[in-house]
This record gives structure tokens, sequence and C-alpha cells, in this order.
């Protein structure tokens, strides 16, 4: 398993709520590495850099996490990917898009005249899809492994 960008499912609600504006935050990818991160299809306004506040919850349980946005997409399919400060919101953010991703399966298969309680649909989805999801991390300093090279 690598690190790599998750994609939110486009079938799961999800809000993105701005927490800090780009100006003044002190936010700078120089020198930083990214260990992934998660990609949502929105039409939110929000610029690289600001602090936000992803919220998704299925069946009333709503979660949400922090993120940073690193870049912005304003296409026909408008995008942003969000990369993390820590591992606690990186951890909250893979798992809350597992739950997510396995919804999609659940809704997919119910489409398709199988119905599965979600103990189910997560057992199956685990064993077929697990594998391939992408671990994500917090944004790591680098400036330190170039300087201790020279």
């Amino acid at each position: 398993m690598q690190y790599g960008f998750i994609t939110h499912p486009d079938d799961v609600p999800v809000r993105l709520a701005r927490l800090e504006a780009e100006a003044g935050t002190g936010f700078d990818m120089q020198h930083r590495r990214i260990q992934g991160g998660v990609v949502i299809h929105t039409r939110a306004r929000v610029r690289p850099g600001d602090l936000v506040e992803v919220h998704t919850g299925l069946r009333n349980r709503p979660v949400s996490y922090r993120a940073r946005v690193l870049w912005v997409i304003d296409r026909e399919r408008p995008a942003v990917g969000l990369v993390f400060e820590n591992e606690q919101q990186a951890f909250i953010a893979r798992m809350t898009e597992q739950v997510c991703h396995i919804e999609q399966y659940r809704r997919n298969q119910a489409a398709q005249g199988r119905l599965l309680t979600e103990s189910e649909a997560a057992r199956e989805w685990i064993e077929q899809f697990s594998h391939d999801f992408p671990r994500i991390g917090p944004i790591v300093p680098t400036e330190h492994i170039r300087h201790s090279a020279a």
C-alpha cells in the first residue's frame, strides 16, 4: 500500500467550510513532502493554503476533519486537493473516506439488486479493495533532509 490521493465518492454528501483564509496563515508548501491526501469534486470557494473543515456523514453520523487546500481545479468538473498538517487529521480523513467508499459500494450493490447490511458491505469491500486503498499522512518538512545532505 502506497501513499496517494483518495477521491471522495461523488454520491456521498460532503461540505467544505473554510476556517482560515490563505492570507496571513504562514502556510508554505516549499520544502515539504506530501504524503497523499483527499480529492473532493466541489465548487466550494476555497484557495490553496486555506484551512478547511470537511463535513460528511452517513446515516445521521456526522464526521469532520481539518485539512489544507493544496490545489483547486476550476474546470468543467471542479476539484479540490487536500493535505493534512498532522497524523491525527490524516488518520481521521482516511478512515472517514473508507466508510464513504464502503457506503458507495453498498449503494452500487443495491442498484444491482444485492441488498447488503453495512457490516456485509464493509466485509466485502475490505476483502476486495482495502489493499489498494491509498495511505495518507501529514505533510512533512524536507528542509532538514536537504541541509543534512550538503
